[in-house]
């Protein structure tokens, strides 16, 4: 991934010694560096989706530290990446008390069972869900946690010290990843926190540019709307067409038994949350 770091230094002639700030010649120590942040963003983008974001990208979702991906963005996740919500529900499973989680980030490598070569960071920013959500003020702060791990959990996935993203053993035992998992990229998310966690997005929104720049390196995370119906109605014309190149033809197959009401050759598409 692409990164920016602005650095200011001054030599120092030998033997000039450490001189005084606008000395003429006077420099300062050599080994003096000042980092200069470049300010993180977050980028709004509108009628595009998030899931498809090129190979190697990091999918950026809130998460509850219970192991459920059962209502909104989350479970259009689970039902992308069944593969890595195994990874993050085992992950859970492995605290005694769930509330050890908040604060903290998951990487999840692309898995092979899994279509799309994302890697998925899950920010455990409540405990619970539902009725049981934590308060506001409490997701924010968790976020900002969650946020510095993963910055951090990057660093070591690059470094190669944290090949597994941070996913236990036991989590990441039985998982396929990649032979040649693809490099981290561009990082994505949509507006977390805003929608079943009911967090105002602007809000959150300053916690990710503040956490970006104190990062230093000015990372840009493209954000993204999420519609559900939306997502059901892509999902379903993905379908329809692995179906086409399936039959190795462009026509609609020959509808099966069925009763009224289903169209010839229509896929019957359940399992889907609320919309």
């Amino acid at each position: 991934m692409e990164s920016r770091e602005a650095t200011t230094t001054a030599g120092a002639d030998a033997g000039s010694g450490s001189g005084a700030a606008g000395g003429g010649d006077a420099g300062v120590n050599s080994d003096y560096a000042a980092v200069v942040p470049v300010p993180g963003r977050v980028v709004m983008v509108v009628g595009e989706d998030i899931f498809a974001a090129e190979r190697g990208s990091v999918l950026i979702h809130a998460c509850n530290c219970l192991g459920s991906w059962g209502a909104g963005i989350a479970l259009a996740f689970r039902e992308k990446y069944p593969a890595a919500y195994n990874v993050y529900r085992a992950h859970c499973a492995t605290r005694g008390n769930p509330s050890t989680l908040l604060g903290t980030a998951l990487l999840i490598p692309p898995q092979l069972a899994d279509a799309r070569e994302h890697w998925i960071a899950c920010l455990f920013t409540s405990v619970g869900y539902g009725r049981r959500v934590d308060a506001p003020d409490e997701i924010l702060r968790s976020t900002k946690a969650s946020l510095e791990n993963m910055v951090a959990v990057i660093a070591g996935v690059e470094n190669d010290d944290m090949p597994h993203g941070g996913a236990s053993t036991t989590a990441i035992l039985g998982t396929g990843i990649h032979e040649d998992t693809p490099e981290i990229g561009e990082l994505h998310a949509c507006k977390i926190n805003s929608g079943r966690f009911g967090v105002d997005w602007e809000r959150t929104k300053r916690v990710i540019e503040e956490v970006l720049t104190a990062e230093g390196k000015g990372r840009v995370v493209t954000a993204y709307e999420f519609s559900e119906r939306q997502d059901v109605e892509n999902f379903r014309r993905e379908a329809m067409r692995r179906q086409r190149q399936q039959r190795g033809h462009w026509g609609w197959p020959r509808g099966g038994r069925g009763g009224r009401g289903r169209g010839r050759g229509m896929p019957a598409f359940i399992g889907f949350g609320p919309l």
